[in-house]
């Protein structure tokens, strides 16, 4: 009788000491970021070498994010906390989306006409979307939006301020992606960017950059670099 019980009380210690280790080790894969006040969670749920999939919080949505080692390819769910709308991505990671970006001024130039008696001024283009400006000699603007819909127009008093507004946010996103890229390099901004049209905020970012295997340090910048991105997007549609 005293043996039964010995194994029994073995046993009940046994699975106690299995689930404190499962829980602790759960607690390992929290990671958590502080945005602006806000609290932003990113649990890994499994990881295995067929697939991770990533569990992602901030004040806006849930984002559960899967990646399919095999197909290259990252689902990303995102629900939100307000509406309960779900949004679904299923892309392939592309890493080459960005690397012709050293030929892109020239570009650019090409596919904006000057007088020959001008000269460039000033020119910005953001590395992972299509946002750009070239400013020329005779105050002409030549800009582009992150779908690359191109505007050409002559800067006047009534366009002054759009003009600028566009400008100055080019250069803040632009400088928001060279700091995500200097973090975790350019083939993890370019997925991001890839698989995230319109992120709902830090949570759904951090969701990709875990899954991936890169750092969550640089989802506060590429967040910025999105909303810059939207600035630069909007001042672009009122020039």
């Amino acid at each position: 009788m005293k043996n039964s019980i010995a194994r029994v009380f073995l046993c009940i210690l046994a699975v106690m000491i299995f689930v404190n280790v499962n829980v602790q080790a759960s607690t390992l894969n929290v990671q958590t970021l502080n945005v602006d006040g806000e609290k932003v969670t990113v649990s890994v749920l499994s990881d295995t070498k067929d697939s991770k999939v990533v569990q992602s919080e901030d004040s806006k949505a849930i984002t559960l994010t899967t990646y399919d080692k095999k197909n290259n390819t990252i689902n990303v769910k995102q629900t939100d906390k307000l509406t309960k709308k779900v949004t679904l991505t299923d892309k392939k990671v592309d890493e080459n989306k960005i690397k012709s970006s050293a030929n892109k001024l020239n570009q650019l130039k090409s596919n904006s006409i000057s007088a020959a008696s001008t000269y460039l001024v000033n020119s910005e283009f953001s590395i992972l979307w299509d946002d750009a400006y070239l400013y020329y000699s005779d105050k002409r603007w030549a800009i582009w939006n992150s779908s690359n819909s191109y505007y050409s127009t002559y800067e006047t008093s009534s366009n002054s301020s759009d003009l600028l507004g566009f400008k100055n946010s080019v250069d803040s996103q632009v400088g928001y992606e060279l700091a995500a890229i200097a973090s975790v390099g350019t083939a993890a901004c370019a997925t991001v960017v890839g698989v995230l049209t319109a992120p709902t905020g830090v949570g759904a970012i951090v969701g990709v950059l875990v899954a991936i295997g890169a750092a969550i340090s640089a989802g506060v910048t590429l967040w910025n670099a999105y909303k810059q991105r939207d600035n630069a997007d909007f001042y672009w549609s009122r020039v």
